[in-house]
């Protein structure tokens, strides 16, 4: 763009800046006169209609005297139809001239809302005083018309004229002259605000006018110097530009990014810059040239005097530029009899080896090249001479010495046979030790290829002479390859051979040379470790990666179509750690020895047998024709475990429980199979152990209930979703309440309620039954100590408390001590007697490990705490036993009471318990009593205390503190009408 439209550009920019100002003033100014010409307009409208309803409302008043004097006078019926229709379509006006009152008074609202320029908010309020005004007029006219109808409908002449006079004349006579001028005043009030309003808002925008022409003025003003600005400074950067160019520094750019006659200039100026750079090679270039040289360069003089060194000059010799320059070349050569002149004379380029001397007399070896310069004439000018530092070139050439006179000497003690074939003249060096290392000595072995091959054995000969031939042809790097051969003693040793081919001037391999090692030892010891790998120590089966790589050929050779059915054995020995707890591991593995000698018995041919790993075992039976030939394998197992096993000079009866998963279930991977077959062998154990039982996918979907359930247990710990139900414990003769158990329920906040017998079984397994129990045991104790506090007929009551086999292996394996404090802790902060609190263990946990068990049941007996055998009866304590332990109470099992109604054999066996109880001072509980019956006969057999259905199921704290309330309001609380209190519902 051309300077001159530039400054045309900034001037029109200012007009039109300024003419904008103007119109937007204009344009303002015009709105405010309309908005106020449209009010007045709605003003004048309003009083209009106001003026014209208070003309109607007087016709309608003449007319409504004419109406009734009409019907006094009797006159026709005609008449006052007549008279009636006039009234009705005074009415009729009315109704309409109020309805456009109404719709102004809303218009003219809305209009002051949308006027911003001349209304305030003060002017909103004028308004809104006016429109209270019109309202009570419309509102006065609304109850005129209203009395007119009411009175053309009557026909009651003197009630009319009685309803004209209290009623209707009040309205028509009331005078509304000060509302009307109140109504003027308020609209000439808020018209001379508005127009207040409009002046002030003219003035201002008069002087907005003038603010901007004047601004518009001092903006051209600053946009001409601007202008002239941007101009002056372009012309500067010509200016530098060209000295430097002058200077000869071609690398200058000038940005283009006008397009006027300096921009033109800008452009032209850049390229010829550019060329002068390509055209020209400046000092600076070839002194870069000279210092990126990594050899040494030297110019001198026709005398040898030193012109121009490089940087790696002065870096090889350690001198300044300054302490060689002008000096003669002598100064840095450590042979002298090299001649300058001799240099220029002999040709244009020469070649020596000569020595440099660095400033501090180090001497380097140098490969010397030197060049003569000549003028257009041919007369020498000087000389460039070029030296490379071969020092390094020298200690290789040493060193390869070295390593060859090392090669030679370790060819002679090296532990590995060498060899070099010749294939040229095929014949192969044989070295000494590669010869003794079949047994033989030098003169033995001729140079023959036949020498190695005849010993190779048959079966790797070709694939040794494939290997080489393939070396041969692709020129690999080296190749490498282990073979037997025979030793000269008739045995084959494994050896391992490397070679590498060796290449001529022409890269065509004319030799093969390498090394032969005995590698018999670590052949034998890698057998033995994949042997391990793959097979178990003690038994010497499969192991279970054997076993699984064998199922994975299966799967593969369905894959490919092939048709075989096979199934899986799962077998896992009932009760095998009690033999290693027990008897020692020893006996253990001889268990474990004898059992797989068993099994062999029971396979068929091509049937294997794995050792999965500790008392796992597992066999594959293929090729089967239907599930039955799987199942007969399974009972000839367990028939083979019915004949005890003699160890060491005992006999053991063990018996194994088997899960059978059969192929034709459609698996997709190994996993899925030996999964199923580990389920069916689980639910095995769970009917009774000494069986089998086959995989059904309803299995697969029970344990995954049973881990969800796991995992949801795991976090009902964390959300607190246990709660504990307490069963009554009753004196049968008085049928009075001594106590409450403990029991735990869970409230799943998805699947509701989780029976006991669900969840405990799975907190047991998982050790969560620790921190459970502990939770119960706490809770328990405070919540009998507030009910202790709460009310006085609880004094006596105590809390039982049941604790898992899991929960006393735990305080066996730990610091028990620690737990006890934290208890007696428990019992200060709630004032609870130790004795109110019994802790119930069953009779085969205690018996399991008898001493460990007695130390901590003491343990607990010294702090006060009373101790229950729960269950007794069912396990196998011995009187002796019985005898030894702080027991303070006997529970008799439920299975014992269930029925006891004219069963002369429980009769008699609970008859026996109770005697024992009393001669070893011990109090006797039934569990499980739901009839009256049953209460009558133990009671009858002295049986002092009871539990069961017949008093209550477990019932919630809310409930227990009911019950104990309503046990207040009797002298002797018998659980006949206390527990008759409590809804069925309440109980869990």
């Amino acid at each position: 763009m051309k300077i001159f439209h530039k400054m045309l550009l900034g001037v029109l920019s200012t007009s039109v800046l300024l003419g904008g100002v103007g119109l937007i003033s204009l344009r303002v100014n015009l709105q405010v006169k309309s908005q106020v010409s449209q009010i007045v307009l709605e003003e004048e409208s309003t009083t209009t209609t106001l003026i014209k309803i208070e003309e109607l409302l007087r016709k309608s008043e003449s007319k409504i005297y004419q109406f009734i004097s009409l019907k006094k006078s009797g006159l026709e019926t005609k008449d006052i139809e007549q008279n009636k229709q006039e009234i009705l379509e005074l009415s009729n006006q009315l109704d309409i001239e109020l309805n456009r009152l109404d719709k102004l008074a809303e218009e003219r609202l809305t209009k002051n809302l949308e006027y911003p320029l001349t209304t305030k908010k003060e002017d909103i309020q004028d308004e809104v005083s006016r429109i209270r005004i019109t309202d009570k007029l419309k509102e006065r006219g609304t109850r005129i018309k209203t009395l007119l109808q009411t009175i053309l409908e009557s026909d009651d002449i003197e009630k009319d004229q009685e309803f004209l006079a209290t009623q209707l004349e009040p309205l028509l006579n009331e005078d509304i002259s000060p509302a009307l001028e109140k109504y003027q005043e308020n609209f000439f009030s808020d018209l001379r605000k508005k127009q207040t309003v409009i002046i002030n808002y003219l003035d201002n925008n008069s002087r907005t006018i003038e603010f901007s022409t004047a601004a518009s003025l001092i903006f051209s003003l600053f946009l001409g110097i601007y202008i002239s600005y941007r101009i002056s400074r372009k012309i500067k950067q010509l200016q530098a530009a060209a000295i430097l160019v002058g200077e000869a520094e071609f690398n200058v750019y000038i940005p283009e990014n006008e397009s006027d006659e300096i921009g033109i200039l800008a452009k032209t100026f850049n390229k010829m810059s550019s060329n002068l750079k390509n055209t020209t090679i400046s000092k600076a270039y070839l002194d870069n040239i000279l210092a990126s040289m990594v050899d040494s360069l030297i110019v001198t003089d026709t005398q040898g005097t030193i012109k121009k060194v490089n940087i790696s000059t002065l870096k090889l010799l350690g001198y300044q530029e300054t302490e060689l320059i002008d000096q003669n070349i002598q100064l840095i050569l450590a042979d002298s009899s090299l001649n300058i002149l001799d240099l220029i004379q002999t040709s244009h380029f020469s070649n020596y080896d000569v020595t440099y001397v660095t400033k501090k007399g180090k001497t380097i070896p140098v490969a010397f090249s030197s060049s003569v310069i000549q003028d257009r004439d041919g007369k020498a000018q000087g000389i460039v001479c070029v030296g490379r530092d071969v020092t390094e070139k020298q200690q290789a050439q040493k060193a390869l010495r070295e390593s060859e006179e090392r090669y030679a000497l370790a060819s002679l003690a090296a532990n590995d046979g060498l060899w070099d074939w010749n294939l040229l003249s095929n014949h192969i060096y044989f070295s000494p030790r590669w010869k003794s290392l079949l047994g033989y000595e030098d003169e033995d072995i001729t140079n023959s290829p036949d020498e190695w091959f005849k010993r190779i054995h048959p079966d790797y000969v070709e694939q040794v002479s494939q290997e080489i031939i393939s070396n041969l042809q692709n020129s690999i790097s080296h190749f490498e390859i282990t073979y037997p051969m025979l030793h000269q003693d008739g045995s084959y040793r494994w050896m391992l051979c490397r070679g590498i081919p060796v290449k001529n001037d022409e890269g065509k391999i004319y030799r093969l040379t390498g090394s032969q090692t005995d590698v018999t030892q670590s052949r034998q010891a890698e057998a033995q470790l994949e042997h391990q790998a793959l097979y178990d120590g003690l038994t010497g089966l499969p192991n279970r990666r054997f076993f699984q790589e064998k199922l994975q050929e299966l799967f593969e050779q369905i894959l490919l179509g092939q048709d075989n059915i096979f199934a899986v054995l799962f077998i896992d020995l009932d009760r095998f750690k009690k033999v290693n707890d027990s008897l020692g591991h020893l006996v253990g593995d001889e268990l474990l020895i004898d059992f797989t000698r068993r099994l062999r018995l029971c396979l068929r041919s091509g049937d294997t047998l794995a050792r999965l790993g500790g008392d796992e075992f597992a066999i594959l039976v293929e090729n089967i024709e239907d599930l039955n030939d799987v199942t007969q394998i399974a009972e000839i197992i367990l028939s083979q475990l019915e004949k005890p096993f003699e160890l060491q000079g005992l006999e053991l009866f063990v018996s194994a429980s088997i899960g059978i998963a059969p192929s034709t279930k459609g698996y997709e991977n190994i996993e899925e199979l030996l999964r199923d077959a580990d389920t069916a062998m689980h639910q095995a154990k769970a009917k009774g152990k000494a069986c089998y039982v086959v995989f059904e996918p309803d299995m697969h979907l029970e344990v995954v209930n049973t881990l969800e359930l796991e995992n949801d247990l795991r976090r009902a710990i964390e959300r607190e979703e246990f709660d504990i139900f307490y069963q009554p414990i009753v004196k049968l003769s008085k049928r009075q309440i001594v106590g409450f158990e403990a029991l735990v329920r869970w409230q799943h906040p998805s699947k509701g309620r989780i029976s006991p017998g669900q969840f405990i079984p799975i907190a047991e397994e998982t050790g969560l039954i620790v921190p459970i129990g502990e939770w119960v045991m706490e809770k328990a104790i405070r919540q009998m100590g507030m009910w202790q506090d709460k009310y006085e007929v609880a004094q006596n009551l105590t809390i039982s408390v049941n604790i898992s086999p899991v929960q006393l292996k735990h305080w066996e394996s730990n610091d028990f001590s620690v737990y006890l404090e934290k208890i007696e802790k428990i019992f200060q902060e709630t004032n609870l007697k130790p004795s109110y609190l019994k802790l119930e263990i069953t009779e085969s946990t205690i018996m399991e490990s008898l001493d460990r068990a007695n130390s901590i049941l003491q343990q607990i007996k010294n702090l006060g705490i009373k101790l229950s055998m729960d269950d007794f009866g069912t396990g196998y304590s011995s009187l002796n036993s019985l005898h030894q332990l702080p027991i303070d109470i006997l529970k008799i099992d439920r299975s014992f009471v269930k029925n006891l109604s004219g069963n002369s054999d429980k009769v008699s066996l609970i008859r026996t318990i109770v005697n024992l109880a009393q001669n070893l001072r011990m109090d006797v509980i039934a569990e499980g009593v739901e009839t009256k019956e049953e209460q009558a006969i133990l009671t009858e057999l002295n049986c002092e205390y009871g539990q069961g259905y017949l008093f209550s199921k477990p019932i919630s704290s809310n409930d227990v503190e009911i019950l104990i309330g309503t046990m207040e309001q009797f002298t002797k609380y018998s659980v006949d009408p206390i527990l008759g209190i409590l809804p069925v519902a309440k109980s869990f």
